[in-house]
């Protein structure tokens, strides 16, 4: 036996013993499932600058800084405060919320302040803080009083807001020692983190006391970072010496931190975002996680490989909203993590060495010992198990009879106690679960390379699946099999098996069938086909059986199939899930059943919680916890502990049901911006005491005619699956529905009246919710709009209508005659000056876009209509990508210049009027390869212009060749009989020229490539055409804006593909 087998076997023996010693029941009870493999999911926002700190206000908005600047986020859309006009340019240092949820910043220059609802600063007029640099702020509003506390630079103030009188503090020390954090703790402790130590001042008597050093702390220590938990804890990060814990009047703790290169990490941030566990942000090394009950820590580093991970490892603040998420501030954006959701753990693959050998999982199978097994790319199977971080590996290549294909690993099923049965794309295995030693399974009468797709155990027998049909093993250390699928009738290619009792359920490419066998010798097979017509034509994923008895059936286009056996029977009873009923995709992957009974779905685009009673369904994305979507085909396992794995594209989400919850959290609706034809407009924000929610008012003035609202629900997750409705509730009672992407309301031409805007949101667009705001339109009355001028001007009106009766009645008829004959007379007169106007108009608009020579298109008429040509085209191209299609055919521009070669030479030996006749025999030539609809234009001495419209870029090369050749086929005519040769140059370019970002060229840069590509045909020798075409590629900005200020540094980038050919029709790169 070689070697390798034996120590392939003895480790595998070994792994096996140490799994059975150290199960589940003989774990610690501190250690936590699956927490060592997990990787935390970000959702990214992206934004300039690093970002230094966050807050969040009283109706929701996260404020933050980045880039010296204040944004607001609303969930969609960063929008920055205005600092008032009159102030120099402001370096803004932190923003803090007060406990009204007012947000206060601190600047280089003293204190501003935000009202509700406004992106207007406006300064805190205190004299003593007027000009003083703030770097942290702290609140105290108890006991009837409202101080802020505000640290320097190397001081404390203490402003009382009431009396306005403002206490300042030295924090001592040398002139190095400067502030680095504040905190406020419950207990009435003012704790100030500085250069040189711990300071501390008590705030909760009748006058606070002088700060001072506190006697707990070492000197000479730096505090970097200050956090009080919910037990009111102080924990004190330092840059040095890592982390402390001041627990009331305990001794100080150190609490010793994982070192990296010999260092301990600096932390310069703390927040705790569960009970008991805590995220350390780090200059350098990311986030350690640590979980204050179980003494450990997990680190949480960027990686590369890794697009949900942390971005950047420079963590520079840390901070927990309302709702439980995490918002990471560092110096690549933020970084957004959902600390609520515990459900959910994500593995994703192929980003380290030690972890999953593979990003995609193509199968799952869980094992009676807690092991599951995960069927890869390329990388054979990986072994993972809930409580350790090391994955084991059976690599595709292994020695033994058989070796494990680089394909992917399809699917697999526990034969026996011993053995596995998995399937590649062309080839079976049955390996030995304890030595991982494989051989092939191939039963007689099987072509050796057929597909298996599905494994299942069914009376005593092994069944195989596959495009071939369906194979019956007896025992699979023997090779004897039957197709049992040879000589009857329909779809033989089959996709997935379930074993229900005395029934084999058999799902195929187009369709299901139920199979039996005769308990009793000779053991009849019988199949017939499910007659349900939506069904008929499904591709049948995944089966599973509820404890109610009822199955269930996933497919690849249509969703779930539900239905008892007895309901198939009677061709009654089924009920159909889909993205109509809150599915998150119709292409059903993988199907599993909780130890509550709950149904667990995979599908493309996530997971779903069905409740076995109601049948409801709650989606779940990757944003929200399922992070490996898209999910692969069967790719789903359910241990014996109850977790439920499902294999996906990005790894592996694995799903405790008995820590999720429905998603309770119901955000409020928010005013985002409210735009008028004058700006004029008055908004004032109460809060009501009976019902707590938000009431705002608009009063719009008379001359004002449009009124625009803009609205979001601030939920930070899931924005994009939101949708509204409005109605402005006297002027229109009707809904008006729209999508995440234009939460816009506008108003024209409102009568003065007082009108109620009614907002709702829906996650699904059936059950809709009503927001937390009120918004009430006041629109004022000019002074002619009311009602005593009204009824003036109305009897006014009515005695002149009487009047001008009478004096009408008596100049009628003689007027009519007058009028008659002169109507007559001036009519004639009219309509010849008309037609002659008409006639001459035209011959002047004609006059001013044709070329007087050629008789073609010139500039003016190009620019006149090619804004309304690009407009069309990157329409298209919007329609197609909000609809997720491939761009659209025929829906490009392509600008062809064509420069007549030699055309100097022309002039001087042949005379100026044979160069004329040239270029209008070269008109005809051009309009004989273009259609009507192109636009041909003289673009400038012998130069051309031609603009294919309606056309697909990959006829570009051929309309260029076509041009070639229309000039150099036959020699051109010119004056009494004489013919002469004349080639031509081409460069052409398609707009949109990047069409993964179809605006980022404008029609007159497309056409600067152009002119580039036609320079470069004429470096290479004339007669040739030069195009460039970037179809499916992507450029980095950097890329972009070269190009844009220099057009013919488009041959040196490498991924545009330039095509270029001359007479000898020699392609180029």
């Amino acid at each position: 036996m070689p070697k390798s087998i034996f120590f392939g076997a003895m480790r595998s023996l070994l792994l096996t013993f140490l799994c059975l010693l150290f199960s589940p029941a003989s774990f610690a009870a501190d250690a936590v499932r699956w927490d060592s493999l997990r990787q935390p999911y970000f959702q990214h926002i992206p934004l300039d600058g690093p970002v230094s700190a966050f807050a969040q206000d009283r109706e929701g908005f996260i404020w933050l800084v980045a880039g010296n600047v204040l944004w607001r986020w609303d969930a969609y859309q960063l929008a920055a405060a205005i600092a008032p006009a009159n102030e120099a340019p402001l370096i803004i240092q932190t923003i803090k919320s007060d406990p009204d949820g007012e947000i206060w910043v601190g600047t280089g220059n003293g204190l501003f302040r935000l009202p509700h609802y406004s992106l207007h600063m406006q300064r805190v007029s205190v004299q003593a803080l007027n000009s003083i640099s703030i770097q942290h702020l702290a609140f105290d509003y108890s006991s009837g009083r409202k101080r802020v506390f505000i640290g320097g630079i190397n001081k404390l103030f203490e402003w009382n807001m009431d009396s306005g009188v403002v206490i300042t503090d030295g924090i001592g020390g040398t002139e190095n020692n400067r502030i680095h954090a504040l905190q406020l703790d419950r207990t009435g402790q003012l704790w100030l983190g500085t250069t040189e130590g711990l300071q501390q001042k008590t705030i909760s008597g009748p006058a606070s006391e002088s700060l001072h050093p506190s006697t707990l702390w070492p000197d000479n220590t730096r505090v970097a970072s200050l956090f009080t938990d919910q037990a009111n804890k102080l924990w004190i990060g330092t840059t040095k010496y890592g982390l402390f814990l001041l627990d009331g009047k305990r001794p100080l703790e150190k609490i010793e931190l994982p070192t990296y290169k010999t260092k301990v990490p600096w932390i310069y941030a703390i927040n705790e975002i569960r009970p008991g566990m805590f995220w350390l942000g780090t200059f350098g090394n990311g986030i350690l996680e640590y979980d204050s009950v179980r003494k450990t820590f997990k680190a949480i580093q960027s990686n590369r490989l890794l697009k949900t991970g942390l971005r950047d490892d420079n963590v520079w603040t840390l901070f927990r909203d309302r709702r439980g998420l995490i918002w990471t501030g560092g110096g690549q954006g933020i970084d957004l993590y959902d600390a609520t959701q515990t459900a959910f753990t994500n593995i994703p693959g192929d980003i380290d060495e030690q972890g999953l050998s593979d990003a995609k999982i193509h199968a799952v199978l869980a094992m009676p010992d807690d092991q599951v097994w995960l069927g890869t790319e390329k990388h054979g199977i990986d072994i993972i198990h809930p409580l350790r971080s090391d994955v084991g590996h059976i690599p595709a290549g292994i020695s033994g009879d058989a070796n494990l294909s680089t394909d992917p690993i399809e699917a697999m099923m526990l034969a026996d106690p011993e053995n596995i049965l998995a399937s590649s794309n062309w080839l079976s295995f049955i390996i030995d679960r304890q030595s991982h030693a494989a051989r092939f399974l191939r039963p007689e009468g099987r072509a050796p390379d057929a597909y298996s797709s599905a494994f299942a155990n069914y009376r005593g027998s092994t069944w195989v699946a596959g495009t071939d049909g369906l194979w019956r093993i007896p025992d699979i250390r023997k090779n004897s099999a039957k197709n049992v699928f040879s000589s009857l009738p329909g779809e033989r290619r089959i996709a997935s098996l379930f074993s229900d009792d005395d029934v084999l359920w058999l799902g195929t490419w187009k369709g299901l069938k139920q199979l039996s066998e005769d308990p009793a010798p000779p053991f009849a097979i019988h199949v017939k086909s499910i007659a349900e017509p939506e069904l008929d034509q499904q591709f049948i994923t995944s089966m599973a059986k509820d404890v109610k008895k009822r199955l269930w059936f996933g497919t690849s286009n249509a969703g779930l199939f539900i239905n008892t056996r007895e309901g198939m029977a009677a061709k009654t009873g089924w009920k159909k899930l889909s993205e109509a009923n809150g599915l998150p995709s119709n292409v059903i992957a993988s199907i599993q059943m909780d130890q509550r009974g709950d149904i667990w779905v995979s599908t493309s685009r996530g997971i779903a919680h069905i409740a076995l009673d109601s049948l409801k369904v709650d989606g779940i994305l990757a944003n929200e916890g399922a992070a490996a979507a898209p999910y692969t085909r069967a790719a789903g396992s359910t241990n014996a502990s109850g977790d439920i794995i499902f294999g996906g594209a990005e790894g592996v989400t694995v799903v405790q049901p008995a820590k999720w919850r429905s998603a309770s959290y119901k955000p409020g609706i928010v005013l985002t911006g409210i735009e008028t034809n004058t700006d004029k407009t008055m908004l004032a924000t109460t809060t009501s005491a009976s019902d707590g929610k938000q009431k705002a008012r608009v009063r719009i003035t008379p001359e004002v005619n449009r009124l625009t609202i803009e609205f979001a629900a601030l939920d930070y997750l899931a924005a994009d699956r939101i949708r509204y409705r409005y109605r402005l509730s006297g002027f229109d009672e009707h809904w008006r529905e729209t999508d995440a992407m234009h939460r816009a309301a506008s108003f024209t031409s409102l009568a003065p009246d007082r009108y109620e805007m009614q907002v709702q949101y829906s996650y699904d667009g059936r059950e809709w919710l009503d927001s937390s705001l009120s918004l009430t339109v006041d629109v004022l009355p000019a002074w002619y709009q009311r009602w005593w001028v009204r009824l003036l001007l109305l009897a006014f009106f009515a005695w002149l209508l009487l009047q001008g009766i009478a004096w009408r009645t008596r100049l009628y008829r003689e007027r009519q005659r007058v009028l008659e004959q002169k109507v007559a007379e001036r009519t004639s007169e009219l309509e010849g000056a008309n037609r002659l106007l008409q006639e001459k108009s035209h011959e002047i608009e004609e006059a001013s876009l044709t070329d007087p020579l050629t008789g073609l298109r010139n500039r003016r008429f190009l620019t006149r209509h090619i804004d309304a040509d690009t407009s069309l085209v990157l329409r298209r191209y919007q329609d197609h990508s909000d609809a997720r299609k491939m761009p659209p055919q025929n829906a490009d521009l392509i600008f062809y210049l064509i420069d007549i070669d030699n055309f100097k030479r022309v002039n001087d030996s042949w005379g100026h009027a044979v160069g004329d006749a040239v270029l209008i025999e070269m008109r005809r030539r051009l309009m004989s390869v273009f259609r009507n609809s192109d636009y041909i234009v003289r673009w400038g001495g012998e130069e051309f212009l031609a603009v294919a419209r309606d056309t697909s870029r990959e006829k570009s090369v051929e309309l260029a060749e076509r041009i070639r050749q229309a000039v150099v086929s036959e020699q051109f005519p010119v004056a009494q009989g004489r013919q002469i040769s004349v080639s031509c140059s081409v460069g052409y370019a398609v707009f949109p020229f990047v069409t993964q970002r179809p605006d980022v060229f404008t029609w007159s840069e497309t056409l600067a490539i152009a002119d580039a590509a036609l320079y470069k045909a004429k470096e290479m020798g004339r007669d040739i055409w030069v195009g460039a075409d970037t179809a499916g590629i992507e450029l980095s900005e950097q890329e972009i804006a070269g190009l844009k200020l220099h057009p013919e540094s488009i041959f040196n980038i490498q991924a545009i593909k330039i095509q270029a050919t001359s007479k000898t029709n020699s392609p180029g790169r």
